[in-house]
């Protein structure tokens, strides 16, 4: 099974135009952590929003003001959450937080509808140059192993491409 409705089992690149931005779409590998893990690089898509980004916080504020509009088109979007596994914290509650079961390098959004052969979608959002840690690469490797479609994202608007694209492809596993 290939990993995505893009491409057949092969690396792939392409620039589109998305509100006056220059967008591309890879399968290519940016880091040495992907190459060092083979696989990943191959199997996880990037997008890259080309210009100024905000911070993460503020892409998926951005991200999710989208998804509350477009949820009269795509009634799925209101599935769409944050898993809140980022930010600075006590020692205390750090340790609280884990033993409750938050897991370090969870992606960011998950969207759990079923399409074209995927359980649901994961994506790690980006801002700016930052890059996926090894740990959540390896959790975005799990997920596809689980039969989940994961995308890597800078900036809302390639979040919100990649989402919009996987609601268009209505086939569900049956």
């Amino acid at each position: 099974m290939a990993h995505t409705y893009w491409r057949q089992a092969r690396l792939y690149e392409s620039t589109v135009p998305v509100q006056g931005k220059s967008v591309v779409y890879s399968t290519k590998p940016k880091w040495k952590t992907e190459a060092r893990k083979g696989g990943g690089a191959a199997t996880t898509d990037y997008i890259h929003a080309e210009g100024q980004t905000a911070s993460e916080s503020v892409e998926q504020q951005a991200l999710f003001r989208w998804a509350a509009f477009a949820a009269g088109k795509y009634p799925e979007l209101r599935l769409l959450y944050h898993v809140p596994n980022e930010g600075k914290r006590s020692q205390w509650t750090g340790a609280r937080m884990r033993s409750e079961g938050l897991k370090s390098g969870v992606p960011d959004l998950c969207l759990p509808v079923a399409r074209s052969g995927y359980h649901g979608l994961y994506i790690e959002l980006k801002a700016g140059k930052n890059k996926p840690t090894d740990n959540q690469l390896a959790w975005l490797e799990a997920l596809e192993a689980q039969g989940y479609k994961t995308a890597v994202c800078y900036g809302w608007e390639a979040a919100k491409n990649v989402i919009e694209a996987y609601l268009k492809a209505r086939e569900e596993k049956k």
